[in-house]
């Protein structure tokens, strides 16, 4: 990435006001941060969650966000209202009544 180019000191940012010099030029700074910019762009736009029950990837706004930890949750939205749904018939009836408020 770095050019190898005897160049001038204007070409280079001063690091300190004692005036020493960064080791790359200004247009090959600016390339590699360019670079990076992208790389780091790129990894937000990619960056998906695998559901725990049917282990396909979704993007996080397919998973309920749990305010107590901070998290999404680890099965997608389908699978946990399968979930839900199969545990509401599992549970008895009067267990049922005794929850709610």
């Amino acid at each position: 990435m770095v050019c190898l180019e005897l160049k001038g000191r204007q070409s280079f940012h001063t690091l300190n006001p004692k005036g020493d010099l960064h080791p790359w030029c200004k247009d090959c700074q600016r390339e590699h941060m360019a670079a990076n910019r992208n790389d780091r762009n790129l990894g937000r736009r990619e960056k998906l969650k695998q559901c725990c029950q049917c282990d396909l990837s979704f993007s996080p706004t397919c998973f309920h966000w749990l305010k107590s930890t901070g998290t999404y949750h680890s099965y997608c939205r389908g699978c946990h209202a399968t979930y839900m749904g199969l545990r509401y018939h599992m549970v008895k009836p009067k267990a049922r009544i005794a929850f709610k408020r």
